[in-house]
């Protein structure tokens, strides 16, 4: 097994690892009270759907430049973050997952490793 082989092995496995229970997702749709409320250079602030305010600190998040798993090939659209709850945020649709989250990572400098 060649170098690379063995990286996407080990990442792969890893992101199966880091995804939390179903029950620990937050939820992000139209219809839901939680809510992305800013991505700033280096801080996450959301709203679950108890209203309970979250703050995940990007740079204790990184590993190489990324900050999470995506796995976005079918539903639930899901991001997992590095952060030490290994935060999974789930969203409505593929484009709400880019709209309120990955883009504004990407205009941060932030990425995440597509696992789909």
């Amino acid at each position: 097994m060649g170098i690379i082989d063995w990286v996407l092995a080990n990442s792969l496995r890893n992101a199966k690892e880091a995804e939390p229970s179903e029950s620990d997702a937050v939820f992000f749709g139209a219809e839901t009270t939680a809510k992305i409320v800013s991505i700033e250079e280096d801080t996450i602030r959301y709203l679950d759907s108890n209203g309970s305010k979250h703050e995940i600190a990007l740079k204790a998040c990184a590993r190489k430049g990324e900050v999470g798993y995506r796995f976005l090939d079918e539903p639930p659209w899901t991001v997992v973050l590095f952060d030490p709850a290994s935060t999974r945020m789930e969203f409505e649709s593929y484009e709400m997952a880019y709209e309120r989250l990955l883009n504004p990572l990407g205009q941060n400098g932030w990425h995440t490793l597509d696992c789909t």
